[in-house]
């Protein structure tokens, strides 16, 4: 089977395309550091578009959040865009109207901003989490949402 001129250039050419491009976003360092992409998202968990909050005091919040064995955060809200790196356990991810997501050690998630959630640990070991929150200063990134009291 012969090839021709043009379609040898053109897979040539795609071959470094994507060598280039996949060169470009994991491998910026020098040789022997290794970086892979974990999260890269215009959009949180549930669909909406992330938005950078504007304000007069900018301060980013990290933390590590360790969740046991069949505990659960309690639904909440963020008021500020977070993103989460799961380093251990299985969470799942309960949002307001039915919608349930379930995150894996290695993968990552953008939080849900201004939409009730709760997080649950159903496994056996502990669920333990990297977030951060790009905020603003003195200002509380999470809410925890009131429940109504029955008499």
């Amino acid at each position: 089977m012969r090839l021709s001129r043009s379609k040898i250039i053109l897979s040539v050419l795609g071959l470094c395309f994507i060598t280039f491009s996949a060169a470009g976003a994991e491998t910026i360092y020098n040789v022997g550091v290794q970086s892979k992409i974990v999260l890269q998202a215009t959009q949180d968990v549930v669909g909406q578009e992330i938005a950078y909050p504007k304000v007069e005091h900018p301060e980013v919040t990290g933390m590590k959040v360790t969740i046991p064995s069949g505990q659960e955060t309690g639904w909440h809200t963020h008021s500020m865009p977070g993103y989460a790196y799961v380093l251990s356990g299985t969470i799942t991810l309960e949002y307001e109207k039915g919608i349930t997501k379930q995150f894996k050690p290695g993968e990552a998630f953008a939080e849900v901003v201004n939409v009730s959630h709760n997080g649950r640990n159903n496994g056996t070991d502990d669920v333990v989490l990297v977030v951060f929150f790009t905020g603003e200063k003195g200002i509380p990134f999470t809410k925890k949402k009131e429940t109504k009291k029955v008499n």
